[in-house]
């Protein structure tokens, strides 16, 4: 575990002495920048909540990467993929559709998520039919993903007031559910969170398993799925 965990903490004790170095060598106080930068990111609940909104979708984009490691596949477009998906949520998610409201979150993020596979369909094409690398592709698709987004934001999908780049907001039914009350409810939510939103001392403990079990949730994952290049044995 210590192996594992190691790298990952010393890359950001790392990160954090160059940049008070710099920060240094400019004349500033790297203390206070730190302390402002820890605060800015979980000082208040908003704050907080802006960083888990902004990580997830990192978080779950890198365990795609992972998996395209596990198979010795350099996928270096997991943004473009990422990208293409949130385009086919939005447009699917700022219109009306005949169902019943339970299955159209699940069925439009099931169909954002085959967008962003075809889109890497399409370097796994170039990979098997042109011998085209997929470092290459992917990188290339990136930017083709982002020019899309930049004309449909400006263009068929832009929001119906016309004033900014960005689409209308989606559906009341087309958005996940908050995690934690003060920021919207989460119906059927585990009873440890709701007593941890209530203040009682037996909420903290249940926050602080469900903190537990997802984070060993994903190191399992992590693990399960961690790279062997293909010339490893074993």
């Amino acid at each position: 575990m210590l192996a594992r965990v190691g790298p990952s903490v010393f890359a950001v004790a790392l990160g954090l002495v160059i940049c008070g170095g710099v920060i240094t060598a400019a004349g500033g106080d790297p203390a206070l920048a730190l302390a402002a930068l820890f605060d800015g990111a979980f000082g208040s609940w908003d704050a907080a909540s802006e960083v888990t909104v902004k990580t997830c979708p990192l978080l779950v984009t890198g365990l795609a990467v992972a998996v395209a490691f596990r198979a010795s596949i350099w996928n270096i477009g997991a943004e473009g993929q990422l990208l293409i998906g949130a385009v086919i949520m939005a447009w699917l998610g700022t219109r009306s559709w005949p169902l019943p409201g339970w299955c159209t979150l699940p069925l439009a993020l099931m169909a954002a998520s085959a967008g962003g596979a075809l889109w890497a369909g399409l370097a796994a094409m170039l990979k098997l039919r042109r011998r085209v690398s997929e470092v290459i592709s992917t990188i290339m698709l990136n930017f083709i993903a982002l020019a899309l987004v930049s004309y449909l934001v400006h263009g068929p999908l832009m929001e119906a007031a016309g004033r900014y780049p960005q689409t209308d907001p989606v559906t009341l039914a087309m958005r996940l559910p908050r995690l934690v009350v003060s920021f919207g409810s989460m119906p059927g939510f585990s009873w440890s969170l709701r007593c941890w939103c209530s203040g009682g001392q037996g909420g903290r403990r249940g926050w602080g398993i469900l903190g537990f079990r997802l984070s060993s949730c994903w190191w399992w994952c992590l693990g399960r799925i961690a790279w062997r290049p293909r010339w490893s044995k074993g």
